[in-house]
């Protein structure tokens, strides 16, 4: 398994590797969204990432983040914490700072 450092710039480049090879992104973001209707339409109870409110998960402020979620038939049925070591936590609430500006930005427009 690669090491943290590597699977990240790995993720951040996936997309740019992807609209290179086909010109285009939307086929992985349909399949995600299939995904999750079909969960919720046969109450699978699976877990799966979904962007959705937090209050107060992860220590951090309240806000929508993409984290994993059980999905079934009335949506979103619980959020399960991952444990996340020191240093992932403090990316994930570096994240979470950086929604949060960009939400407050949105609204002053």
């Amino acid at each position: 398994m690669d090491p943290p450092d590597v699977i990240l710039e790995k993720v951040h480049q996936g997309g740019y590797t992807e609209n290179a090879d086909k010109g285009c992104t939307e086929f992985g973001v349909a399949s995600a969204v299939c995904e999750i209707i079909c969960a919720i339409l046969h109450d699978e109870h699976k877990i799966l990432p979904c962007s959705v409110k937090l209050d107060r998960h992860y220590g951090g402020p309240s806000c929508f983040a993409s984290v994993p979620a059980r999905l079934g038939a009335c949506g979103i049925e619980d959020i399960p914490e991952i444990s996340l070591t020191k240093s992932e936590s403090v990316s994930f609430q570096k994240s979470i700072q950086v929604i949060l500006k960009h939400f407050q930005w949105a609204l002053s427009l």
